[in-house]
């Protein structure tokens, strides 16, 4: 359910239909004209006072995927002064990540714990399953 809704959210901003694309046009028309459009003052929302718009508007985390053999390495940076930015390319037997911040303890603790993830991953699909240990005929007792 949450991919799904996280797919019609994604669809419905890639049509210009997010709130965020909708204030960041009009704000750019505004500026554009240097006046007010539709009772609209971009300066409210620029002055730094709107928190809400700028939680909307600043990506923490931002993130490119490169799946193309021939990336060994690449590097995507952060879009925001507290953000990271990750990049990652999915290969056939590897998964190549590189995280980048101007903070350097943030992309740490973040590498430390995909690794720990990613290890907790690995960890249960080596896990042998209940049919493979009894010989595939569920508890194991005769009968």
């Amino acid at each position: 359910a949450a991919a799904a809704a996280h797919v019609q959210r994604v669809r419905a901003a890639q049509a210009g239909l997010g709130v965020d694309r909708h204030l960041g046009a009009l704000t750019a028309i505004a500026l554009q004209r240097r006046e007010r459009v539709l009772h609209y003052q971009p300066s409210a929302l620029l002055d730094g006072r709107n928190t809400a718009l700028s939680t909307l508007t600043t990506s923490v985390i931002s993130t490119s995927q490169v799946s193309a053999p021939f990336f060994d390495l690449f590097a995507f940076g952060p879009v925001a002064a507290d953000g990271v930015g990750i990049a990652y390319n999915i290969a056939v037997d590897e998964v190549r990540i590189t995280i980048t911040s101007v903070n350097a303890g943030e992309a740490s603790r973040l590498t430390a714990a995909l690794a720990d993830a990613f290890a907790q991953i690995d960890d249960a699909l080596r896990a042998p399953t209940a049919a493979a240990t009894d010989g595939g005929g569920g508890s194991g007792a005769a009968a």
